[in-house]
């Protein structure tokens, strides 16, 4: 009987490497999942798997005659979590992931933790959040989209929140304004940049800019509902015109 092969073992070398430029994250796109920490008890876990784009043997998932070449070379190499090795390597899904897509993802992947890390303090912003009750709702404003929305750039380890979910009235609500402006930023030595997040009703939010004034390096993002998301696009207000009178 025909002993079966054994998949060739990586050399801890290139292992390193790959963890570094992934950054420790899955390079599926859109997962990004962080692979060396538990989901549930947050505990130093290796959740990592080396996922091959062309298999180590040719009659395995996008197997070819340089099968046996590309085994151990970093080029052929990802690092995913386990749900995105499996969904790949899938016999019923394996034609929706192609060699050129796979590759495509790994690129984009580690092109993006290189440019992040490579950012200097320079790019860190602080960033701003303020919500209050709107129709008896209070909508969350998450880290991930914030983030998101505002690279290049990255946020500063703390946030400035302006909570006013229980304020009643404008009066109490420029108050509450005030002494967070005063606190945390017109304070501040630093000179930081700022990010400003707002969920909030309106006069808030006006009151907001007010109290910011034209001294505070600030940029302000808009929740757009159709995409459910924070970021500026090239060409957004195309809608608006000016009208003179005669």
């Amino acid at each position: 009987m025909e002993e079966k092969k054994k998949r060739p073992a990586i050399p801890e070398n290139v292992k390193r490497e790959l963890w570094i430029k992934s950054g420790g994250r899955c390079e599926f796109r859109g997962c990004n999942k962080y692979l060396y920490k538990d989901g549930v008890t947050k505990q130093p876990r290796n959740l990592a798997n080396i996922a091959h784009i062309v298999s180590w043997t040719p009659t395995g998932p996008r197997g070819n005659q340089n099968s046996e070449k590309l085994a151990t070379d970093i080029s052929n190499l990802m690092l995913t979590c386990s749900e995105h090795n499996n969904l790949i390597d899938d016999p019923r899904y394996v034609e929706m992931y192609p060699v050129e897509l796979l590759q495509q993802y790994k690129r984009e992947h580690e092109e993006r933790i290189y440019r992040v890390t490579g950012m200097g303090q320079e790019y860190g912003v602080r960033i701003i959040k303020m919500f209050s009750k709107i129709q008896g709702q209070v909508s969350i404003i998450g880290d991930k989209a914030v983030s998101e929305a505002i690279m290049p750039y990255y946020p500063l380890e703390s946030d400035i929140i302006i909570d006013l979910t229980q304020v009643e009235d404008v009066t109490s609500a420029q108050k509450q304004i005030e002494r967070a402006v005063d606190l945390h930023i017109k304070s501040n030595s630093n000179e930081e940049s700022y990010s400003v997040f707002i969920m909030a009703k309106i006069p808030y939010a006006c009151y907001l800019g007010y109290a910011l004034g034209n001294k505070v390096k600030s940029v302000s993002h808009q929740f757009f509902r159709d995409t459910q998301d924070w970021k500026w696009r090239d060409g957004e207000f195309g809608h608006f015109y000016v009208s003179k009178p005669k």
